[in-house]
């Protein structure tokens, strides 16, 4: 089973992710969610996942800040952007 995060400001945009993954296959677990890339990271550092879904536009620390963290952190996380 693959573990997923999702990081997104759209609240709406989470959920079409969520319902999608569900719909697809039963491989796929959402173990977390934040609404900014600076809330996501210490979440990330507990759940750790195996992939990362996040969007642009988040305020504080944008997708892009989040994935470079990540990716220096835990370069074996999948990421989304």
């Amino acid at each position: 089973m693959y573990r997923v995060f999702l990081a997104g400001s759209d609240e709406r945009g989470r959920k079409a992710v969520r319902r999608a993954l569900a719909g697809v296959s039963d491989r796929f677990e959402v173990v977390g969610e934040a609404t900014d890339g600076e809330f996501a990271l210490p979440m990330i550092c507990d759940l750790r996942p195996d992939v990362l879904v996040t969007e642009e536009g988040m305020p504080f620390m944008d997708a892009m800040e989040l994935a470079r963290r990540v990716r220096r952190q835990y370069p074996w996380i999948e990421m989304v952007l």
